[in-house]
């Protein structure tokens, strides 16, 4: 044996080694592969019915904002309501009050005069 076919030798025994690393990497690389489509399939069997779930919540919500937007507005109908009441009461109340007033104010005046009037006899 010469020095060609032993380097032919060693040549095909690392060439061999090469395709069996490469062969080995492509066997990794597939059996990585499978397991990533297995965790997509049951990441994406658990998140679809998540998504469901959260789609029927937040539908639930949106008809409770919109049950108690229509309360709040009752409410503030009612509290318009009850301040123009109030503002109607008192006035009705007031003015009687404020002729009441006028009318003391003037028997006060009369009195006054009267008491003066008869200190001056």
């Amino acid at each position: 044996m010469d020095a060609a076919g032993v380097l032919l030798i060693i040549l095909i025994v690392a060439a061999i080694a090469v395709c069996a690393m490469a062969i080995w990497g492509i066997w990794v690389a597939i059996h990585m592969m499978q397991e990533l489509q297995s965790t997509v399939a049951e990441t994406r069997s658990r998140v679809l019915p998540l998504l469901a779930k959260a789609e029927s919540t937040l539908d639930s919500i949106n008809g409770e904002l919109q049950r108690i937007d229509s309360v709040v507005t009752r409410f503030e109908s009612v509290t318009d309501r009850v301040t123009s009441t109030t503002n109607a009461v008192q006035e009705v109340v007031s003015a009687p009050m404020e002729v009441l007033t006028s009318v003391g104010t003037g028997l006060l005046g009369a009195v006054s005069r009267w008491r003066r009037s008869r200190r001056a006899r």
